[in-house]
């Protein structure tokens, strides 16, 4: 068993952000949980993954997110808790320190979670401004992701581009993208916290690399409108 002490309010600030990907009914249960792995923080929807700095936590375990920021939202924000995690049954105690307070979760076996995605080419990249640009276009998008998936997301090549097919929202990118890229709306609604990005791609995939955190998402694979003809 390996042990880890951390202030609350540092390790709340990274669940909740982790928890945006965490669905109320998940396809396969495993993404319930968050990943920790030396040094990160890792979520999934398995199409968007998430992965947060958390420098200096070692060890490799799954936590059941909800509950885990169930917990961390009922303790003083600038206590420290002792996090110990058992590999033969999957549980994860909290301890607060100076305290006798503690908490019992149980995950499961991290082996069954989803891995991340290989992108290796690198595709350009984006500064804040395009991601208030992108965040700024998500209003346009179509809203049903069944029926019109190319419109149900942002395009970017050299401009950052949304329609419902009655209005549109265009803007020339701050930063630089090496080929035409279709991102998901999920996707896009998690660039929020990201202050600028390099983006890698692969076949199917785009990641946003910053220093403290990395997305990946899968690209969507549809024709977008030839919007420069409307």
């Amino acid at each position: 068993m390996r042990t880890n002490v951390i202030l609350v309010k540092t390790l709340l600030s990274k669940v909740k952000r982790s928890v945006q990907l965490v669905s109320n009914n998940p396809v396969v249960p495993i993404v319930e949980n968050i990943y920790f792995t030396n040094g990160k923080i890792i979520s999934s929807d398995l199409t968007n993954h998430l992965v947060l700095d958390n420098s200096g936590f070692e060890g490799e375990f799954l936590a059941p997110a909800k509950q885990l920021l169930k917990v961390l939202n009922i303790l003083d924000k600038n206590a420290e808790v002792e996090v110990t995690n058992d590999p033969d049954t999957y549980k994860t105690t909290l301890k607060v320190v100076g305290s006798n307070k503690t908490f019992s979760l149980v995950g499961e076996n991290m082996e069954d979670f989803p891995k991340l995605p290989e992108c290796k080419t690198i595709n350009g990249n984006i500064t804040k401004i395009d991601i208030e640009s992108i965040i700024k276009a998500l209003p346009y998008t179509y809203k049903d992701e069944l029926l019109r998936p190319a419109m149900h997301a942002v395009y970017m090549n050299g401009e950052i581009v949304s329609t419902d097919g009655h209005r549109m929202m265009f803007t020339k990118t701050d930063g630089k993208i090496e080929t035409p890229l279709l991102i998901r709306t999920d996707c896009a609604k998690l660039l929020t916290d990201f202050k600028e990005a390099e983006i890698l791609t692969s076949k199917e995939h785009v990641c946003f690399v910053s220093p403290d955190q990395n997305l990946y998402s899968r690209i969507v694979d549809e024709r977008f409108p030839d919007y420069k003809q409307a």
